[in-house]
This record gives C-alpha cells, structure tokens and sequence, in this order.
C-alpha cells in the first residue's frame, strides 16, 4: 500500500542540508525516467544555488523496454484510453490516484528533510510528468511556488470541480507537437483561466513534444520570478 511504497530517482543537491532553500521537482514524461529530466539540473544548478532538484521515477514500470516508467497507463490492454470500456478506465485513475497521493509524499518528505515550506517547491513536468504536476500542485495543503507545464494538458475530468490552490502556472507547449495535439493547450488554458489562475502561456511556432533551449529559458525565467 501508499503507506509503504516511495518514490526512487536522481536527486542533485550541492549544498549542505541546512543550506538548500528550494526545490524543483521535476516529473518526467510516460515511458521516461528521473534520469532525463535530471539533465536540467546540471544546465540550471548554476542559476539556482541553494537549490535541491529532485526527479523521481514515476511507481509503475513501462512494459516496452526496461528503465521506463509511467504515471499511469494511457493504452490499457493496447486500447487508447478515451476508446477504452469503463472498467479498464477506473483502473487508469485508480493508478492516476495512487500516482498523485505518491508524488505529495514525495515532496512533503522533501519539505521535511530541509525544513522548507511548500511555497519553496516548484513542480516542472513535461508531457504525462506535467499532467501530474498540474493535478497535484494545485491540490496540495498550501501552495507551492509555482507550476511548470511542458507540452502537456490537464488530465482530470473533474479538476474544476474541486477547490484548487490559485498559484503561478506556466504553459509551454510546440505548435507542431503530434504526441499531445495543440488543442490540449487550448483547453488547458482555458479551464485554468476560466477557475482564476494566474497563467503565463507560450505557444512555441516549429517546435514538437520537447523541450528545447528556449522552453529551458522561458521555465527558468518563470522561477527565478517566483522565487
């Protein structure tokens, strides 16, 4: 059960335990792991000294080649998600769920280790990794610093329907991104403004489903602002 079960993965910290005054989490993307998205704690840990960048393997093991996990299954049983009967459904947001309870366990023990504030933590998620970001930042007991989307989209149905946490969220997704279509920005920002959140949004001309140096220069910017 949740109780016994942690997230594992890269973990950058320079500084001496009492020194670290942030933490960027970053949550990687479906078939991924923590050690991609650690690469952006080596190009960033010079802007942000003090700070404690964390990137954990998502619980559930990607079943088409080793060393990649997943958040959740988005074909179950080979079926695209939307496409799929109800009971395979309930057992994809069960593990959304359990996914989501994990990763606030995740950074409340990060919180705990260097005695921060959840407003001290920032949550950078790229593709599936982002749709995790957005569902748990805003949900937690207060806010954290700020939420960082990377070519990603709001995955809960019901998200409007529950009190969220208003804080600072960026949107950047590539106009030619195949893997998650332009319209789930859209819709992303859309439902985000229309329940009051301070959005900040690129819209990226010739990129796909990455994270190229301008993405990397427009998330730094975002944090450094909010710090």
């Amino acid at each position: 059960m949740i109780k016994n079960m942690s997230l594992t993965g890269p973990l950058i910290q320079e500084n001496k335990k009492s020194d670290v005054k942030n933490i960027i989490i970053m949550l990687h993307g479906y078939g991924s792991n923590g050690e991609d998205l650690i690469q952006i704690a080596h190009a960033w840990k010079e802007y942000f000294p003090n700070t404690c960048f964390s990137a954990p393997n998502a619980p559930f093991k990607f079943y088409k080649f080793s060393g990649g996990f997943m958040w959740f299954e988005v074909y179950p049983n080979g079926i695209v998600i939307d496409d799929a009967p109800e009971e395979l459904k309930k057992k994809v947001m069960k593990d959304f769920s359990l996914s989501c309870d994990l990763i606030k366990k995740h950074i409340n023990h990060l919180c705990k280790e260097f005695s921060l504030s959840l407003k001290k933590v920032f949550l950078l998620g790229f593709s599936q990794g982002s749709m995790m970001s957005i569902e748990v930042g805003t949900s937690l007991d207060e806010s954290v610093g700020g939420i960082l989307s990377l070519s990603g989209r709001i995955y809960s149905k019901k998200f409007s329907k529950f009190y969220k946490n208003k804080i600072p969220i960026l949107i950047v997704h590539g106009e030619d991104d195949k893997i998650i279509p332009v319209n789930h920005y859209y819709e992303t920002c859309e439902v985000l403004e229309k329940n009051q959140y301070a959005v900040e949004k690129h819209l990226i001309k010739n990129m796909g489903h990455t994270i190229d140096i301008n993405v990397m220069q427009i998330s730094k910017s975002f944090i450094k602002r909010h710090l």
